[in-house]
């Protein structure tokens, strides 16, 4: 794993002061689909063309 700071989901968020539990399918998803992002972006130069990513703490919160 890189240094960088990382956004994958736990079992667990913040939302308005109240942690609730995050469905494992869901957070599965959101992790999946932010890992295939990041790997999509590492390989394509052109920026236009890479993804707007959103990371999964974010997703969950939407």
């Amino acid at each position: 794993m890189s240094t960088e700071k990382s956004h994958r989901v736990g079992a667990a968020y913040k939302s308005g002061g109240k942690m609730k539990r995050m469905d494992d399918a869901r957070r599965q998803l959101l992790n999946k689909l932010y890992d295939e992002g990041r790997a999509w972006d590492g390989k394509e130069p052109d920026r236009l063309k890479r993804r707007r990513n959103v990371d999964p703490g974010a997703a969950a919160f939407f």
